[in-house]
């Protein structure tokens, strides 16, 4: 839903969705060959990466729905 606010549709939404597994199964099928602690340090470094670039472009779109964090004194 976080994409739908951003602005796009339904299908813009699943178009996202399939062009980002794609890119998660290329990551994972490229580090195949490699240690497998490595691999699973270098797909959920892609993930993470993915899901802060989304967060970023949200935030950036909805300044208003930011969620601001005050401490007690």
């Amino acid at each position: 839903h976080r994409l739908m606010d951003c602005g796009l549709g339904h299908f813009g939404t699943v178009i996202w969705v399939y062009v980002f597994s794609l890119f998660a199964i290329g990551v994972s099928l490229l580090s195949y060959f490699l240690d497998p602690s490595v691999a699973l340090l270098i797909v959920v470094g892609f993930t993470a990466l993915c899901a802060l670039i989304l967060q970023l472009i949200y935030r950036s779109k909805n300044p208003s729905k930011q969620t601001k964090i005050e401490f007690k004194e």
